[in-house]
């Protein structure tokens, strides 16, 4: 074969590579629209609403879960976003945030506290964040970072762990904002309460409950005292 035919070859099998990249990064994006959607419509069902779920919209959707996980979202409101391109829910409440994987699935608690920096923007200013701070030391900015019109992101930054990126499709800046920032704002003027401990008296009054230690009555009245409520 001479070297003619030989480039003529591998230009051929390069459009061809290039033709089976393209189609199976068709296939991703169509499958993780099929699963935000799927997420979408189970949040609608549940909650019968389009935007942020409260607990008292979806309490009996979340009747398996741990008993620390619903009282955590009791106080909180959620919304559908992606993390690595998987579909997830993120709540917002008094005592941090929460990421989980599914509306009904128990996931990672993140008090307030334990949030250094928090920032809810559109692409452009998240990808400065990322591309100017220490991440690309980490290697965490290797990804394609995502341009998508109509999305909004929470970047968090977490003592002792990676940061943590959340895209909401079809919500803007301003909802996102909404969404988060009120309770961030409301746990900094109650004077940096440990959210940490917050947490974690939760889990242990759960858990005295669910023992039969403590009456409704007594693990209410200790609960709103742990929320401040």
């Amino acid at each position: 074969m001479s070297e003619t035919e030989l480039s003529r070859d591998e230009r051929r099998w390069q459009r061809e590579r290039e033709k089976h990249d393209e189609y199976e990064r068709r296939m991703r994006d169509r499958a993780r629209e099929r699963a935000l959607d799927a997420a979408r419509h189970e949040a609608r069902r549940a909650a019968r609403s389009t935007g942020p779920v409260d607990f008292d919209d979806i309490a009996t959707a979340l009747e398996a879960l741990p008993e620390a996980h619903r009282e955590f979202r009791r106080h909180a409101r959620g919304l559908v976003v992606t993390v690595d391109g998987e579909p997830a829910f993120l709540w917002a409440g008094p005592a941090g945030i929460e990421v989980a994987p599914a509306l009904d699935s128990p996931g990672t608690l993140l008090p307030w506290d334990q949030i250094t920096t928090l920032t809810i923007d559109g692409a452009e200013v998240i990808q400065e964040r990322v591309t100017a701070g220490r991440f690309v030391a980490l290697g965490w900015a290797a990804f394609a970072f995502p341009h998508r019109e109509g999305s909004a992101y929470a970047l968090i930054e977490r003592r002792g762990g990676e940061p943590l990126l959340c895209e909401a499709p079809l919500t803007t800046t301003g909802d996102l904002r909404a969404l988060v920032l009120p309770h961030r704002t409301r746990a900094e003027s109650a004077g940096g309460r440990p959210d940490m401990l917050a947490v974690e008296a939760l889990e242990r009054l759960a858990a005295l409950h669910a023992s039969g230690a403590l009456t409704d009555a007594e693990f209410t009245a200790a609960k709103a005292k742990v929320l401040g409520g």
